[in-house]
């Protein structure tokens, strides 16, 4: 998992979030770290067993810049029912590689979107399709499962893009009348548009920014 973002506000510059696998490897070598766009390594938090899902992003508001989000599994078990991982823990990192504490491991298959518009962003878990702040409760149920979070129709939030398996693809968003917004919208920023771009032809990338974030949102 690598996410380029402007993650830690005091340095210069975008920053580089990795998330390490490595079944064979020894510990010391398997964990997540954070480096300059020089390559330069900021801070490091090495010792897990396999790093396996991960994502950056402003989730909670009262801290300066991005939180990163990890899963530590023990293995991996396949079957025709699907993939099951085993002992998961759920970790976040603030922006300076301290370690914040336990996250619900349902978080191995979430995305955060800006659903309410105010620059700080939502966890939606994909298979129940619940969206909510971090540490709040539940503030929307979709009724299908979620596969990606995009900002779409132009009014600074996300929307969240379901597929039940009907044959259709359906898209939600927010119809709460939106306010001033605290940054540009998200698709005048290069990199959250080239992010939609490879999560379309490619892979599951999820968009790290998009236009203006605050250091800190009261």
């Amino acid at each position: 998992v690598v996410f380029a973002a402007h993650i830690l506000p005091s340095h210069k510059g975008k920053q580089i979030y990795y998330a390490r696998e490595g079944w064979a490897e020894k510990k010391e070598k398997i964990g997540v770290f954070l480096a300059d766009y020089q390559g330069n390594l900021l801070w490091a938090n090495w010792g897990y067993n396999h790093i396996d899902q991960g994502w950056v992003s402003k989730i909670i508001p009262y801290q300066d810049g991005m939180q990163c989000f990890g899963l530590d599994i023990r293995e991996k078990e396949w079957s025709n029912a699907g993939v099951k991982h085993l002992d998961p823990v759920g970790l976040l990192w603030g922006s300076d590689g301290k370690l914040l504490g336990n996250v619900p491991t349902s978080w191995s298959n979430s995305f955060p979107v800006d659903w309410d518009g105010d620059g700080v962003r939502e966890i939606v878990t994909a298979e129940d399709g619940e969206i909510r702040k971090y540490g709040g409760p539940v503030m929307e149920k979709l009724p299908a499962e979620c596969l990606w979070g995009a900002y779409l129709f132009g009014d600074h939030r996300e929307e969240v893009i379901t597929a039940p398996g009907d044959g259709n693809i359906y898209i939600f968003f927010n119809t709460v009348v939106l306010g001033n917004s605290p940054r540009v919208t998200p698709m005048a920023d290069r990199q959250y548009k080239n992010d939609l771009s490879r999560t379309a032809s490619q892979a599951r990338i999820i968009p790290s920014e998009g236009g203006y974030i605050p250091k800190k949102v009261r």
